[in-house]
């Protein structure tokens, strides 16, 4: 009879434990549902009850993506509690990104255990407002994450000439997830960019050593995996739409800011106005402006004066002008306040009149354009001065990832029960019995204690791993000189730092971003919870700039002791 190896069993049970202690952690996290945020929270738990809000359209069917809507209604109809499911999510997202770079790091175990076990307690899954809160972007950490993996380890098995006809099965599941992951919020489109810079990255590198090597079958191969998830995007996008265009006449994701209506709040932040700011993206003067150069709107003054005198600002935005992107909350408000809401059709065809005759406006010279930056039609522009502005917020940012400045635990939270009935519907949705009576919630003080210590070594691990950072593209760029000069450049040091390089260089354009669209809440002060709450995909990116470094440090160690 064979012996077994007891030694080979005990990282599998290790694995099994930690995976185990994991989902009983979230367990006994737990969550909070703040049922009263109407346009948040509660919008879509509403949206997670599928048939109702296909088949019973209103005026807020459309303003938000439907990722996390389905997300709940997997939940629901597993029968198994949204905690559990979240925590499994993660403990899946840390078993990959531990094996890509056990894969990456020539198979180096530490390595491999490291980033296995960084991930599975990512502190963004226990902070209040970024993991616990019932709401979408406890889910978004996660599944960037999962995309970000990826990319890593077929742009690695591009180089190394190991990518397999698996890898197309496999590239058709990414698909599903990129296009997954992309529509849990509205701002998807820094993943995009992400993956269509990978795909042109590995096109480049594979037409390179097509053209050294002639082998049309495999390029073929390969050029199809790594095409595949943008074709599988566009293939859903446009199911996605036709759905949307079934069910509410429109072929648009979302209405709120997409298709004519958000179009229309873009041309307001357009026009020029000496009194927009990095505060102010659509002032009052610049309403008036569109208003003027529309004869449709010109028949609507009910509307104007709606949207002038919005209950979101006091009735008077003259005095109280509309701040950051608002404008799309006020539109919707005074098209149902005055009536003019009929259903998403005729209210996208109506303001499809309207942006003609704007833009026409703009053609003719009857209306001249800010001379501000834009980012994106979405967000006001800002004078360079107030880009140079957005720096506090940016540095903030950066203290929140790393040094999880701001982060409050969500262990033991607890949130309101009113309206009742959404919460009992987020409770049926979830199988979390205690989101109608949070004193049926089990608080340990324990668990409050570790959570707390995990955010203070994380706080601690992380500064040392940007600092090592810092130091490693330093060392990057020293040996890649050396290598130039001698004409030995090694493909491994070039993959791994310049992909510390660029990680970094998402994460700062990801941040600055984030500091570009929510700048106008912070007037009064950065508040740092909730800025973490907005730039939540900064630390999942940022771990990645952290492993990528320190296997290349790794291999320049190994390196120098074979010298």
């Amino acid at each position: 009879m064979r012996k077994i190896d007891i030694s080979k069993l005990i990282p599998w049970v290790l694995l099994v434990l930690l995976l185990i202690f994991r989902v009983w952690l979230g367990e006994k996290v737990g969550n909070q549902f703040y049922a009263s945020q109407v346009y948040d929270d509660q919008l879509l738990i509403r949206y997670a009850y599928l048939p109702s809000h296909f088949f019973e359209p209103n005026i807020d069917s459309l303003l938000k993506t439907m990722s996390y809507p389905l997300f709940l209604s997997f939940v629901k109809v597993s029968g198994l509690s949204y905690t559990f499911v979240l925590s499994c999510v993660w403990c899946c997202t840390a078993l990959y990104f531990g094996s890509v770079f056990y894969r990456i790091s020539d198979k180096n175990k530490i390595i491999g255990w490291v980033s296995f076990a960084y991930i599975l307690f990512f502190p963004t899954a226990f902070e209040l407002w970024q993991g616990t809160r019932l709401y979408r972007n406890a889910i978004i950490a996660p599944f960037v994450i999962m995309l970000f993996s990826y990319l890593l380890i077929i742009t690695w098995k591009n180089i190394k000439s190991k990518i397999s006809y698996l890898d197309i099965i496999i590239s058709i599941i990414f698909g599903v997830l990129f296009s997954f992951t992309y529509y849990i919020k509205e701002d998807g489109l820094w993943i995009l960019a992400c993956l269509l810079f990978a795909i042109l990255v590995n096109t480049i590198i594979e037409i390179i050593k097509f053209v050294k090597n002639r082998r049309g079958k495999r390029f073929t191969m390969i050029l199809l995996t790594i095409w595949i998830p943008i074709f599988v995007f566009i293939g859903i996008t446009g199911i996605y739409k036709c759905v949307n265009n079934y069910y509410f006449g429109v072929s648009e994701v979302e209405t709120r800011n997409g298709g004519n209506l958000g179009e229309f709040v873009s041309l307001i932040y357009k026009i020029e106005s000496t009194d927009r700011n990095n505060v102010v993206w659509a002032p009052k003067d610049a309403v008036d402006k569109a208003w003027n150069a529309s004869p449709t709107l010109q028949k609507m003054p009910d509307l104007y004066e709606s949207i002038t005198h919005t209950p979101w600002y006091s009735q008077d935005i003259e005095k109280h002008p509309i701040q950051g992107d608002f404008l799309t909350w006020v539109l919707r408000t005074a098209l149902n306040d005055t009536g003019r809401w009929t259903n998403e059709r005729e209210v996208d065809a109506l303001f499809n009149k309207v942006n003609e005759e704007i833009k026409d406006a703009f053609d003719k010279g009857e209306l001249q354009k800010d001379s501000r930056i834009q980012l994106l039609s979405s967000a006001g522009g800002k004078s360079i001065q107030e880009i140079l502005n957005l720096n506090p917020l940016i540095v903030q940012e950066y203290i929140g990832a790393v040094q999880l400045n701001g982060y409050e635990s969500g262990a033991g939270a607890v949130a309101e029960v009113e309206p009742r009935e959404i919460a009992e519907a987020g409770r049926n949705l979830t199988h979390i019995s205690y989101l109608t009576d949070y004193s049926k919630k089990e608080i340990s003080g324990v668990v409050i204690g570790f959570i707390n210590i995990v955010f203070m070594v994380y706080s601690i691990i992380n500064t040392l791993l940007f600092i090592s950072v810092m130091l490693g593209i330093i060392l990057f760029l020293i040996i890649l000189v050396k290598q130039i000069k001698e004409k030995s450049i090694g493909t491994v040091n070039v993959f791994l730092g310049l992909g510390c390089l660029i990680f970094l260089g998402i994460s700062f354009a990801y941040a600055f971003a984030i500091a570009w669209f929510s700048d106008f809440l912070f007037v009064a002060g950065i508040q740092p919870l909730t800025l973490n709450f907005y730039s939540i995909g900064l630390p999942a990116i940022l771990s990645f700039s952290y492993f990528t470094n320190l296997v290349n440090v790794y291999f320049w160690f190994k390196r120098r002791k074979t010298i």
